[in-house]
């Protein structure tokens, strides 16, 4: 996903043709519910929570690496600690 959003935010043609997709798809959906929208706010808002999600997801894989770390050092000292 980091990739995809990368990808997207480098790629005019790309980005281009996910709004297309997006609006075609949800417009359709929007329409037949009758109310009024605004499908490239909804697209933006979608692409930024997806981000904010990915960030929050790498940034809990870095504190559990930190944790897991502090673990095994916590660890390491008492075994010294007892056994050496």
């Amino acid at each position: 996903m980091d990739e995809f959003g990368k990808h997207m935010e480098n790629c005019p043609e790309c980005k281009e043709e996910l709004s297309i997709r997006f609006l075609v798809t949800e417009g359709m959906k929007h329409l037949e519910d009758g109310g009024e929208f605004n499908l490239q706010k909804e697209l933006d808002r979608r692409l930024d929570e997806n981000s904010r999600n990915l960030q929050r997801h790498s940034a809990m894989i870095a504190s559990g690496r930190y944790l897991v770390t502090t673990l095994f050092v916590f660890i390491g000292m008492i075994l010294i600690l007892f056994f050496g």
